[in-house]
């Protein structure tokens, strides 16, 4: 299959980055990966699209197999819809959420409020600091000596809430993000059936056929043809030797007892689905 070029979105062209804050519409320096790809990974050893979004500690992720899809650019299409729902549903963080988190290293136990101490530990002021966005940041104190230690503290407190309202906006998580995020829902293009695991031959697999493979012996000499097929929860299988049949009618055995199981899974699967009753 040709390698795909991905078809690359054009925050210009197909979204309205005005409906964003200013501090989040992507900008040249960080457009270093595109949109279309954002949050996808390409397997080669496993044959798929992979997607991983985090948002905080929660990892998202889903594969889309090249086999099952109907191809590679099938499953770029499936797996940048997956992509694109995900991003939509669960935005970044917002960054005043971020900003109330506290620390590790805080030494006060309240976001964004220090204590400043003099040379003999004892408490001199208390500062309110924030930074509102990238490279610029917002702080106040509040001295001890002039409003008393608890007044200061209560202060310094008061002011960090008022610079919290300040804020807007999300957190940053990725240049793409906020392009993907705020572009027009994508439009439905007809997609190749899904291809059931069943159906799919694996590599190698010498017999052409689904469920059918050879078994070598411990020299490496072709042994004997099996069928495998899952039924239910079961696997059910059976191997037909190619000493006692010889080749061609050991692997003929084999497809038929293929076929076999897979009449047992569909009257399974029949046995499965809730019966209707029919009118009186």
């Amino acid at each position: 299959m040709a390698k795909i070029k991905p078809k690359i979105r054009n925050a210009s062209a197909h979204a309205n980055v005005d409906s964003a804050p200013k501090h989040e519409v992507p900008t040249a320096q960080w457009t270093f990966h595109a949109a279309a790809m954002y949050g996808i990974h390409r397997s080669a050893k496993d044959k798929n699209w992979a997607v991983i979004l985090k948002r905080g500690r929660v990892v998202y992720s889903k594969a889309f197999s090249f086999g099952i899809h109907g191809g590679e650019e099938a499953a770029l299409l499936l797996a940048q819809a997956w992509r694109d729902e995900v991003v939509k549903k669960y935005p970044p963080a917002s960054r005043r959420k971020l900003a109330e988190k506290l620390r590790s290293d805080s030494k006060t136990g309240i976001p964004g409020v220090l204590c400043r101490l003099d040379a003999r530990g004892e408490p001199i002021a208390w500062r309110a600091m924030t930074q509102l966005f990238p490279g610029q940041k917002v702080a106040k104190q509040f001295s001890v000596s002039r409003y008393g230690a608890a007044e200061a503290k209560r202060l310094a407190i008061a002011e960090r809430q008022k610079q919290l309202r300040q804020m807007t906006g999300l957190q940053r998580v990725h240049p793409s993000e906020v392009t993907v995020r705020i572009a027009p829902p994508r439009e439905p293009v007809p997609l190749p059936r899904r291809i059931d695991l069943a159906e799919i031959v694996r590599t190698p697999n010498p017999s052409g056929v689904v469920g059918v493979v050879l078994t070598k012996d411990a020299k490496g000499r072709p042994a004997r043809w099996t069928a495998a097929t899952h039924v239910g929860d079961k696997r059910v299988s059976e191997s037909f030797s190619i000493k006692v049949h010889g080749d061609e009618q050991a692997k003929a055995l084999a497809v038929a007892a293929r076929e076999k199981h897979l009449k047992m899974r569909a009257e399974s699967q029949r046995a499965k689905e809730p019966r209707t009753r029919k009118p009186r």
